[in-house]
């Protein structure tokens, strides 16, 4: 009977301390399916795209963006029908999907509809890139550039 009160003392006493203690131990593998969004606890939206600045492992170009630019340069074909068309700064947006593909590419302000058109082509033949991830789980994300295209 005494080592019964001991053993019980003892439980009561964790239990005790446990409950005034601020912070409430849920498993990892509960927690990374939510995340803080607006100071809610929220659970983690797969379907949903989310914006750049907010996923904190953001979406990678194997090599960087120095690789991503020289992509870019490398793949661009401007025709002659552009000698008169001299510098365009085109700003344009597109998704990384959770398996890293790139999808649904749009010009967000763009020179003329052949360097648009061009610009997209070369968007739409991107290879995967190393997708955003939220706790650890891949995500959505909206990837914003922009590049200087001069025609001369």
């Amino acid at each position: 009977m005494r080592y019964l009160v001991i053993i019980l003392s003892l439980l009561i006493g964790n239990f005790v301390f446990a409950q005034n203690q601020d912070t409430i131990h849920i498993p990892d593998l509960i927690l990374s399916n939510y995340i803080y969004e607006e100071d809610t606890l929220i659970e983690l939206d797969t379907t949903k795209v989310y914006e750049f600045a907010v996923v904190p492992e953001k979406p990678e170009y194997y090599g960087g963006e120095k690789e991503l630019l020289k992509y870019f340069f490398e793949n661009i074909k401007i025709t002659d029908t552009l000698d008169n068309y001299n510098i365009s700064k085109i700003y344009f947006e597109f998704v990384i999907e959770r398996n890293g593909k790139v999808t649904n590419p749009r010009i967000i302000r763009g020179g003329n509809n052949t360097v648009n058109r061009e610009v997209i082509r070369v968007i739409n033949s991107l290879p995967d890139w190393q997708p955003g991830k939220i706790n650890g789980i891949p995500v959505k994300v909206k990837y914003i550039m922009p590049i200087i295209i001069d025609i001369k």
